[in-house]
């Protein structure tokens, strides 16, 4: 087991913190999407409408996430890549 005073340890911690954060926000949006959708179900008493659009909407909105994420991991893949070849070429 690697010791907290490890420099390989400590960077997996901080590379996966953004990853952490992304579950929780996918879990937060649906919980509230489909929370939203249960209480103007019964509220109105159209059950299970509101709860679908509010499932759709949230796998809309995680896709969106998910979109972003990834077109921020590629534009910093592209810079870093970049960056090694200008130090290569240096």
């Amino acid at each position: 087991m690697a010791s907290s005073d490890d420099p390989h340890w400590l960077q997996a911690t901080r590379e996966s913190g953004g990853y952490a954060g992304l579950g929780w926000q996918i879990a937060g949006t649906l919980v509230m999407f489909v929370g939203i959708g249960i209480g103007l179900d019964l509220w109105l008493g159209t059950a299970p409408w509101f709860i679908l659009a509010g499932a759709g909407v949230a796998m809309a909105s995680v896709v969106a996430q998910l979109w972003r994420v990834n077109a921020e991991m590629s534009r910093a893949s592209d810079r870093k890549r970049a960056e090694q070849e200008a130090r290569q070429g240096e």
